[in-house]
């Protein structure tokens, strides 16, 4: 091909376009916490400690739940009881029943669940949180503050929140949503381990060793907190 037949494209000049219509908004209003809130964390457990945990309740709807506590390789904390069929049952685990509440953490800004124990002693928390959760029920915004002072012994204060305290109503409200469609579970704040995980871990293989069960890699879950 001859070269000086070859011309030369001028380069493509795309049309000139009006801008388009812009929207003007309020940045403090479109900034403000409550414009978007944060999605649902993946649900954690509340540790208690000396240390006051600043919590506001927003409902008396719970979860009963059984766990079994595992002291092993790897893992120290409580494993969720499946009932029917649970490995951890025949493997003589005993089992504690807790109760699961969905609370506001202010602090966080997220939803956190309290686990509670069924000890009716004084001190315990259910004697100090059932007033609390039938002024709830009543319509009460509260600020609770919980401190463990042993292992069976906690300190519950209750005060009125004022009008402009953070009660995470639009956190909350999005919680229930995705809670009362299924979406999210109280047990979530729970990790899970498959059976087969399970059976990897030496002091539960040598237990079901000697006391004849098998431990079978079935689609069965067990749900571990870790705590370490």
């Amino acid at each position: 091909m001859n070269e000086n037949n070859v011309t030369s494209e001028a380069p493509q000049t795309l049309p000139a376009q009006a801008n388009p219509a812009e929207t003007i908004v309020d940045a403090l209003a479109a900034w403000a916490p409550e414009a978007n809130p944060p999605a649902p964390n993946t649900l954690t457990t509340v540790r208690l400690d000396s240390s006051a945990s600043m919590l506001i309740p927003f409902t008396t709807s719970s979860v009963a739940i059984k766990l079994h506590f595992l002291e092993v390789t790897g893992f120290r904390g409580y494993a969720r009881c499946l009932e029917k069929d649970c490995p951890l049952c025949r493997l003589r685990f005993s089992s504690e029943s807790r109760t699961l509440l969905p609370v506001y953490e202010p602090l966080s800004r997220e939803i956190r669940v309290l686990a509670v124990s069924p000890n009716l002693r004084p001190g315990s928390l259910i004697p100090q949180l059932r007033p609390i959760l039938e002024r709830v029920a009543k319509g009460d915004r509260l600020l609770v503050m919980i401190t463990k002072s042993s292992n069976t012994e906690f300190k519950v204060e209750a005060s009125p929140l004022l009008d402009d305290d953070d009660d995470g109503r639009n956190i909350i409200a999005t919680f229930a949503n995705l809670f009362d469609s299924h979406q999210v579970c109280l047990s979530d704040a729970y990790t899970t381990l498959s059976a087969a995980d399970l059976a990897a871990i030496p002091e539960i293989t040598a237990k079901a060793k000697f006391l004849r069960v098998t431990l079978y890699c079935s689609p069965a879950k067990l749900s571990l907190a870790m705590l370490l």
